[in-house]
């Protein structure tokens, strides 16, 4: 874990899983970046872990998003 990294878990019904991976700019993604979020970007790679009490024991929390923080989602 670190501060810079997230882990996301996607339903396994999600058919776009493979659009996900790789990097992704912000000013493109977001509905509402700030002027200092515009160029930056996040890379999306694959998590080894593989149910959400594993992710819990590693020490991560779970946080919810929400889908107007998104472009087209």
């Amino acid at each position: 874990q670190a501060p810079s990294m997230v882990v996301i878990e996607i339903d396994r019904e999600f058919d776009r899983f493979r659009s996900l991976l790789g990097a992704h700019k912000w000013a493109e993604v977001l509905s509402d970046p700030a002027e200092e979020q515009k160029d930056k970007f996040t890379r999306i790679f694959f998590c080894k872990l593989t149910t959400a009490r594993e992710i819990e024991k590693d020490g991560w929390r779970r946080v919810d998003i929400k889908e107007v923080w998104f472009k087209g989602w």
